[in-house]
């Protein structure tokens, strides 16, 4: 059953040890700028066929402004 599930795990514990470690570490992540990669991403999604670039930027504008 779960045996799959655990060695997935461990080697990506092993792979990922340095990275796992230095987020305890280090107070920073770059948490926010794939979070606004994300939601530029999400914009662009739901705007496809958008005719106007100006609209388009200032509604990316706006929901990426939300977060500050």
């Amino acid at each position: 059953g779960g045996q799959r599930e655990w060695r997935y795990c461990l080697r990506a514990y092993t792979n990922w040890f340095e990275e796992i470690t230095n987020s305890f570490d280090y107070p920073w992540s770059n948490g926010y700028v794939e979070g606004t990669h994300n939601k530029i991403k999400t914009v662009k999604r739901v705007a496809f066929g958008m005719q106007n670039f100006h609209h388009f930027r200032t509604k990316l504008l706006f929901v990426c402004s939300k977060d500050r």
